[in-house]
């Protein structure tokens, strides 16, 4: 079975900075996959590479077995790669349902959105559990719902990856359990494979099937969680640190 998504000997490099150095992955479609590492290890970097947003100092990235390291993110989105980021990106001057109807709108540009686009739209807000919020201006949610504005807004585009940056950041105990039922529905009834930047290590450890340890830009190990958290290069690098 041919790979979703393979990363070749991916390297970034910012001036004398490396942020990224040779990282090499295989993304089978349908996994649920983690990526965990300190602060400043190079995460968001490769999710940026991936989309688009950052171009590769040298490697190569496939998805479907079609190199995409020299699309532009609007390229990237439309083959099936959506994302959501560290810091959460809503518009708060409009509703909720606006905000998830310019995700959908923008995987098949129309001057008027489709009766299908809307109907999408209506599915996945209540897929996302934002039914009651749908005519609130974004400005107005939690950071809980804003969270879940800018997955529903992902989700709009039709992915069949979508990339997590930090979706449980700030969240309670309960809403993390909420999210991590939401994102296994989402993977095992949408069929949508996952990949996970995460430092709440309870929502990496019980969500994830395999886990990737980024440090100082360079891939230090992978394996399922039990075999990650016994190995000691990660608990002295990471793990060992508190799991912050």
């Amino acid at each position: 079975m041919r790979d979703l998504l393979v990363l070749k000997d991916l390297t970034k490099k910012f001036g004398g900075v490396t942020a990224a150095k040779d990282v090499n992955l295989n993304l089978q479609g349908g996994m649920r996959l983690g990526i965990i590492g300190p602060n400043g290890a190079g995460k968001t970097t490769l999710f940026n590479m991936i989309t688009g947003e950052i171009k590769p100092t040298s490697g190569t990235i496939e998805f479907e077995g079609e190199p995409i390291h020299g699309l532009k993110p609007h390229q990237i989105s439309k083959k099936g790669i959506g994302r959501t980021f560290q810091i959460v990106r809503v518009f708060d001057e409009i509703s909720v349902y606006d905000n998830v109807l310019i995700g959908a709108v923008a995987r098949k540009l129309h001057f008027r959105p489709t009766q299908e686009q809307h109907h999408h739209v209506d599915e996945i807000i209540e897929l996302t559990g934002l039914g009651e919020y749908r005519n609130v201006m974004a400005e107005n949610l939690t950071v809980s719902a804003k969270k879940r504005v800018g997955l529903a807004t992902a989700l709009a585009t039709k992915p069949r990856l979508l990339l997590l940056d930090e979706l449980m950041a700030g969240l309670t105990f309960v809403e993390i359990d909420e999210m991590l039922e939401l994102l296994r529905k989402i993977n095992g009834e949408m069929g949508i494979t996952l990949v996970v930047v995460e430092h709440v290590m309870k929502a990496v450890m019980e969500l994830c099937e395999n886990i990737v340890v980024i440090s100082s830009g360079q891939k230090i190990a992978e394996g399922s969680p039990g075999e990650i958290t016994n190995n000691k290069k990660v608990v002295d690098i990471y793990l060992g640190e508190g799991s912050k």
